[in-house]
């Protein structure tokens, strides 16, 4: 129980220093500035046929390989120091155990990509105000955009399928593309973690921007890179309905993602008790 509360106490407090770090609402202001340039057609749509959309805007922004992109350097960006080894952090490290603290540190990664993606549906909303309805269906916007060119008129680009309208609930779909953002940022983190364990910084922050890069040309690569290439899931339309779409179903979806995130949390803890930790940040 000692040993929870630690961990406990040792997420809390790094979620308390991300919370008060400039670098979060610096990322979160550039994100903002790059939808806004994508979301502008279709509120113009909205306002020139006085229509209402529903708020799901969230699960068809990542139809854009390049909105992927932005929202995952936002993550390389606040994970790129892990683990978070500051003069606070040395003293905690040396009254708790080194598994006790690693952990902690692996839960605040997890904590920070759930906020992190908060934050990002949150915004989703605050781009469809006014024209918003809150009711759990899929509405005369998404629909009209799927079902007629008008959208197209006014250049919206958003890639919506009727497929995943059919065949999808607007919360199932919400829900989906919020669980497999929050793995894959926890995995993101982790491997910047391990890499930074392992490697140089550069290493990790390397490996992490040819990942989040490698959906522009993936339906290039070779078959067995859709089962590593796990940012490319975000997008729906690609992911369910696309007949170049080699890789695995969402239940092997999960499992490989769970996997790969057990596999770099098992690395970092061994890192942590056989290797010498970071140097000490200012």
């Amino acid at each position: 129980m000692n040993n929870v509360r630690s961990i406990l106490r040792i997420t809390r407090y790094q979620f308390l220093q991300l919370v008060r770090n400039p670098r979060l609402y610096m990322i979160m202001i550039c994100n903002f500035i790059f939808l806004s340039t994508l979301i502008v057609p279709l509120r113009r749509f909205m306002k020139l046929y006085y229509v209402k959309a529903t708020p799901f805007l969230f699960g068809f922004l990542f139809s854009h390989a390049s909105v992927v992109f932005c929202f995952f350097v936002g993550i390389v960006l606040l994970f790129s120091n892990a683990p978070f080894f500051n003069h606070s952090q040395m003293f905690l490290v040396i009254r708790t155990k080194k598994l006790v603290w690693a952990l902690g540190q692996m839960l605040y990664l997890l904590a920070g990509s759930v906020l992190y993606f908060l934050l990002l549906y949150g915004m989703s909303l605050l781009f469809l105000i006014p024209h918003i309805s809150f009711r759990n269906e899929w509405g005369e916007v998404w629909n009209t955009l799927v079902r007629t060119d008008l959208g197209l008129q006014c250049g919206v680009t958003l890639a919506i399928s009727a497929d995943i309208l059919n065949r999808f609930d607007p919360m199932e779909l919400q829900c989906w593309i919020f669980l497999i953002g929050v793995l894959n940022a926890l995995l993101i983190g982790l491997i910047l973690f391990f890499c930074n364990l392992y490697f140089r910084r550069e290493v990790g922050i390397t490996v992490a921007i040819l990942l989040i890069l490698a959906p522009y040309r993936l339906s290039f690569m070779p078959d067995f890179l859709h089962y590593i290439v796990t940012v490319a899931w975000l997008d729906p339309t690609y992911l369910f309905y696309s007949p170049t779409y080699k890789g695995p179903d969402g239940m092997q979806q999960l499992l490989i993602l769970c996997g790969m995130i057990l596999f770099f949390t098992f690395c970092c803890i061994y890192g942590i008790y056989h290797r010498d930790l970071p140097e000490v940040e200012e």
